[in-house]
């Protein structure tokens, strides 16, 4: 017989037994996933988890691509050239995408992300916004197999409606997938929509602690999505003795940030901002603009230390990982929800291929819902 092309992994990393699903298999409930044998190997020896060798003799755990099944898991872990699946006979699983598109923040590049790779794994996807109409709404979710509901802050009170209706009355599967800690101020309304989903992604394991003692929901973790062949450490024109600050708002509290800056005289800051009233002041602190996102990559490698101090909570905080993977030394406290993983936030392969897995896994666990 030849070897099963996946096999299953029980956690062994405490992270991931807080944060990760069950695997249920001949009434054996395990806390753990199917991953592609080379990765299981990789990570059994980095102490992640054990491979489960004492399966029932009688079954064979080996993926199969099929021509009436695109979503296998093979083609999930990008194994399987798109032409040897996608046929014109074939009805891939249809996805609508709930999301505000208002501005472009961190949430909706990494949902940008997360929808690139949902496709390139076969899914339909369709994107619904705030300006689509509620009987557009309406007949775009009934017409999915599943819904992901991202924020949905501006949506009209009749385009909410529509939406609850479909999900709660029509019974339409639906996963949340959350990007910060704004639904915490609408208990009533989030309480429900947390409760009913099949389940709800958050960035960190604060993050989720969170919303399951203000919501009794459950769920599980997963970085931000990143594009990481973006974001190198290219070695050149990093000049010591500085640090980058980014997206400061006066309208946010900034004491840990301030004081840091008073206690390292010898640090020079440039706080990237479009907010002129920003309370960040300092003979060694200069005022920058805020640049298109392409061009970050560049900046984080100006500069040696990336400080990330928040007074408040963030629920994940893309930043922090784009400077790491840019060689920055990060500076973070505990209201920084990716500092919550309890991981070395240093440039490394570890820390990348826990990114690049992070949105196969959301679409893994779609495709299991939907099946």
């Amino acid at each position: 017989m030849t070897e099963p092309k996946l096999v299953l992994v029980e956690y062994v990393d405490p992270i991931l037994i807080k944060t990760k699903g069950t695997v249920s298999i001949d009434g054996r409930v395990i806390h753990g996933d199917w991953y592609d044998r080379e990765k299981a190997l990789l990570g059994e020896r980095r102490g992640r988890w054990r491979i489960v060798r004492d399966l029932p003799a009688p079954v064979v755990y080996e993926t199969r691509v099929m021509v009436s099944d695109p979503m296998t898991m093979e083609n999930m872990f990008g194994q399987v050239p798109k032409n040897e699946y996608r046929t014109k006979s074939v009805k891939k699983k249809r996805i609508a995408w709930i999301q505000d598109l208002v501005m472009i923040g961190g949430a909706e590049i990494s949902s940008s992300e997360v929808v690139r790779i949902g496709r390139d794994c076969g899914f339909d996807i369709k994107t619904v916004t705030q300006k689509d109409k509620p009987e557009v709404i309406r007949e775009e979710l009934r017409s999915s197999h599943l819904a992901v509901v991202n924020n949905v802050w501006s949506f009209n009170p009749d385009q909410i409606m529509t939406i609850l209706n479909a999900l709660y009355n029509e019974n339409i599967p639906y996963v949340k997938y959350e990007h910060d800690h704004r639904e915490l101020g609408r208990v009533d309304f989030a309480r429900p929509l947390f409760q009913r989903s099949r389940f709800n992604v958050f960035l960190s394991p604060m993050h989720m602690d969170n919303h399951v003692k203000a919501l009794g929901c459950d769920g599980i973790c997963l970085p931000l999505a990143i594009e990481t062949n973006r974001f190198t450490n290219t070695n050149d024109g990093r000049v010591e003795g500085t640090a980058l600050v980014c997206n400061v708002r006066h309208f946010k509290k900034w004491t840990n940030l301030q004081r840091y800056v008073d206690e390292h005289p010898n640090i020079r800051f440039t706080v990237m901002t479009n907010d002129r009233m920003t309370s960040i002041r300092g003979d060694n602190v200069s005022l920058t603009k805020m640049v298109d996102h392409a061009e970050m990559p560049a900046i984080y490698n100006r500069y040696e230390f990336l400080v990330h101090l928040l007074d408040g909570l963030g629920a994940g905080e893309r930043v922090v990982l784009e400077a790491a993977l840019c060689g920055c030394k990060v500076v973070v406290n505990e209201g920084v929800g990716h500092a919550s993983w309890g991981k070395d936030l240093v440039d490394s392969n570890d820390l990348r291929e826990w990114l690049n897995d992070a949105p196969y896994e959301f679409w893994n666990k779609v495709n299991e819902v939907i099946r």
